[in-house]
Parts: structure tokens; C-alpha cells; sequence
């Protein structure tokens, strides 16, 4: 009875470390998470987060990954939190690095739900689909979510994260007939004339 007892117990404190662990686990998505974009065209996507109050960064690294004959990375802005140090002349330009704001009013470190990390902007080069989603190079201690630290600006915990990739659809642009083009022309000559016509 007793064996039964110990082992219900530490079946019992398994499931509660995996449930703790799994509460850790920082949420990344994009919004919108399914953009239709015509080709040609720019549009912008915004990186946002659910992060656990247990699980709490000070910065974060990681690289985009998406089809670059299908679209381009044109620009980068942090969220209201974050300075982001984008910069193509320095890093590729796929990697995003961002550490918290400096400021009499910023926090000592970022948790909630839908934390805005960063807004990306595209162009659209071509049609089909590309994926969008994020990458961290484990060998890069500048690349993760990084908690705070007590130390130094580096020695903090790097956080658990999952990514829920968005999907980037590129379709043709509208143009519009000429027939279109004309009937919308003779419209607006009809309501120009009829409202002359009030006036005498």
C-alpha cells in the first residue's frame, strides 16, 4: 500500500512540474496571422506575444524566416516596450534583436498577454504563399528570450517559447477595365450635371 501511495505521489508531482513548465512557455504569433496581399504591394505584420508572468524577459533575438522570392523585409519598429537594434548594414537582415526601452517609466521587465514585440513591414514581390515564422540560433547567446538577470546584462535565464507561424498570400493586383473606368466617369458627369442644375 505504501509503494502505491509513493508512487501515486510522485506520478502526482510529475504532472504538476509539466504543468508549471508548460505554464512557462512564451507564446509567439503574428497578427494578422493570414494576410492576402497584392502583388506590388506593402504590408505590415506585427510580431506580439503572450508571456507568463513566470516567464518574464528583459529582451529578446531571433530570426525571421519566410520565402524572400515572395516577399521582402523592408523595415522594422519595436513595440512601445522594446528598442530594436534592426539594422541591415549590421546583422543579416533577417534577425531581430530588441532589449527593453530605457526610460524613468519602463519596467524592469515585460510579461502579459499580446505584447507587442515588433511591427514588419513587406513588400510583396510576386504571387503564391510564403510562411513567416521565427527561429533562434541556440549557439548565439544574443538569440532567445531572455530573462532577467542579476549580474549582467546577458547572464539571465532564456526562456521556453512556441511559434504559431502566419501565412503570407500574394495574389494578383485588381486593375480596373476601362468599361469600369467610364461607367464610373459618365456617373459622376450625371451628378455634376444635376447638381448644376439644382443651383439655377
Amino acid at each position: 500500500m505504501r509503494k502505491i501511495s509513493v508512487c501515486l505521489m510522485a506520478v502526482a508531482l510529475a504532472v504538476l512540474v509539466a504543468g508549471a513548465a508548460q505554464a512557462s512557455t512564451i507564446q509567439v504569433g503574428f497578427n494578422p496571422s493570414a494576410p492576402t496581399v497584392a502583388a506590388g504591394g506593402l504590408f505590415s505584420v506585427d510580431v506580439v506575444a503572450d508571456i507568463p508572468t513566470d516567464a518574464s524577459i528583459v529582451g529578446f533575438g531571433f530570426n525571421l524566416v519566410f520565402d524572400p522570392d515572395q516577399v521582402k523585409l523592408q523595415d522594422v519598429a519595436g513595440g512601445p516596450l522594446w528598442d530594436v537594434l534592426w539594422d541591415p548594414d549590421l546583422f543579416p537582415a533577417e534577425y531581430i534583436p530588441a532589449f527593453l526601452a530605457a526610460g524613468p517609466n519602463s519596467p524592469e521587465f515585460v510579461t502579459g498577454n499580446d505584447v507587442l514585440l515588433a511591427t514588419l513591414y513587406f513588400s510583396c514581390l510576386g504571387l503564391g504563399t510564403s510562411n513567416l515564422s521565427i527561429n533562434v540560433d541556440p549557439e548565439d547567446f544574443t538569440q532567445g528570450f531572455i530573462g532577467p538577470s542579476t549580474a549582467g546584462l546577458l547572464d539571465g535565464q532564456y526562456r521556453d517559447w512556441a511559434v504559431t507561424p502566419a501565412e503570407i498570400t500574394q495574389t494578383e493586383a485588381v486593375i480596373p477595365e476601362p468599361a469600369t473606368l467610364l461607367l464610373l466617369a459618365s456617373g459622376l458627369g450625371g451628378l455634376a450635371a444635376a447638381r448644376k442644375r439644382r443651383r439655377r
